[in-house]
This record gives structure tokens, sequence and C-alpha cells, in this order.
């Protein structure tokens, strides 16, 4: 439970970041430092 509460609060934050400037201007920089690795998400 507290991976997931960590991935939980991880979601929480990421989501307040100004992801939309970043994906239209380099959006492989911003998958590649994805903090939450989709292979984690579905590992829940």
């Amino acid at each position: 439970s507290t991976r997931l509460a960590m991935l939980s609060t991880t979601l929480t934050h990421w989501k307040k970041l100004p992801l939309l400037p970043s994906l239209t201007s380099q959006p492989h920089q911003v998958l590649a430092s994805d903090p939450v690795p989709f292979a984690d998400l579905q590992q829940v």
C-alpha cells in the first residue's frame, strides 16, 4: 500500500506541472523523463 500511496502522490504532483508547453515543444524529452512508467501503472 506504501507503493500505491507514493504512486498516487507522484501522479497528483505531476498533474500540477505545466505539461502542455513541454509536450508541444519537446514531446520526446517529456516522455523520457516521465516519473511514472506505464509498466508501473499496469502492475498496481
